[in-house]
């Protein structure tokens, strides 16, 4: 009893804690009128033609013109995305009921506490895509195979590559997902499906955007009300660069991105720790040849990591050896590794971006 009680204090302590963080940024981001990145990526949209990334700010202008609203709607829709996430990982520490296993793949800082420790990542629309992954989790769990669960999450998919081309990084993952679920869909649904798929990625490619775009894009929502300098440098500024041009300037920082190395292979380290699991090593590859071109692409290596991390976290954490007793030597480091470094999303020192550097913003957000 006493070791169940130590293992749900010290699970909570960091779920809890970092559920409390990414609340508190999100609420601070409303009450200031806006940020850059957490508001700016949730509000591109069509005022200067289609452009990839602009499904759910149009939509949201649809519905209202009144700022203070957009913001709130876009914090509602945030938190209940990561709440999405979160919940789902809580669960599975509940299924496992608190295993020192699960608490080392659900509180990994390179897991769905990265949102939590590095500040300025705030709640992006990778996680949409991730949602839809856990979906076709869950349906395998619940026997829904035969229901309409599936389509449904397709088409939320197609959405998500609608909201964040970076969403098509899931693609590979989500077609392993369904043959391994063995799911038999009508072969005409998939090729209309597939070319759906291809069009969204052709349109985002083409629209990938353009300085006119990005005023266009700004401006509407001045028209609103919202104030240029909390919207717009971030995210809306981004559309300006064209694909090659991230391309290249991410291969110039490559030399001082190579400290992502060492915390890749740190970051994996839990999935040779736990007790055998079927299939582990294709899915740790899956994941990592699926989210590898956005490394090229884009310097945010951290959120990559975090991807790929969570693409096979979200897949191995309701197994059942999970709930197998941890070895002294096992429970000691499974502490360290979970609160002595945080996940930056790129540069930062992992050390000071974990819980010594949360503590602080605990208290002061506390206070």
């Amino acid at each position: 009893m006493a070791s169940f009680k130590v293992r749900f204090l010290f699970s909570n302590l960091l779920m809890l804690g970092g559920l409390f963080l990414v609340i508190s940024r999100l609420l601070g981001v409303l009450n200031t009128g806006g940020h850059p990145w957490a508001s700016g990526e949730w509000l591109i949209n069509y005022n200067g033609g289609f452009v990839r990334r602009g499904l759910f700010g149009a939509t949201i202008l649809l519905i209202t013109d009144n700022p203070k609203i957009i913001l709130l709607l876009v914090l509602i829709f945030n938190l209940l995305l990561y709440a999405v996430i979160w919940g789902f990982f809580y669960w599975a520490l509940i299924v496992n009921k608190f295993s020192w296993y699960s608490i080392l793949i659900a509180a990994s800082p390179a897991g769905i506490l990265f949102i939590s420790w590095d500040r300025y990542v705030f709640v992006r629309k990778e996680l949409l895509g991730l949602v839809c992954l856990i979906l076709l989790i869950l349906i395998k769990k619940r026997n829904l195979q035969n229901k309409l669960w599936i389509p449904l999450t397709l088409c939320l998919y197609l959405l998500s590559l609608l909201i964040g081309e970076i969403n098509f990084f899931y693609f590979p993952t989500m077609i392993y997902m369904i043959i391994q679920l063995r799911i038999k869909l009508n072969n005409r649904f998939m090729i209309i499906y597939f070319l759906i798929t291809l069009i969204i990625l052709y349109f985002s490619l083409k629209s990938h955007g353009s300085y006119k775009l990005a005023e266009e894009v700004c401006n509407r929502l001045i028209e609103v009300g919202l104030q240029k300098e909390l919207i717009c440098p971030g995210a809306i500024s981004a559309l300006e660069i064209s694909l090659t041009q991230a391309i290249e300037s991410n291969i110039n920082l490559v030399t001082g991105n190579l400290l992502f190395i060492p915390i890749i292979l740190f970051t994996i380290i839990p999935f040779f720790l736990l007790p055998k699991i079927d299939k582990i090593q294709s899915i740790l590859l899956i994941s990592l040849i699926s989210v590898s071109p956005l490394f090229v692409i884009a310097g945010d290596y951290g959120r990559w990591i975090f991807m790929s991390y969570s693409i096979v976290a979200a897949q191995i954490i309701i197994h059942k050896s999970l709930q197998k007793k941890s070895s002294q030597n096992q429970i000691i480091f499974i502490i360290i590794y979970t609160t002595i470094w945080g996940f930056p999303h790129t540069g930062g020192n992992p050390i000071k971006n974990g819980w010594i550097g949360a503590i602080p913003a605990l208290i002061n957000n506390i206070l």
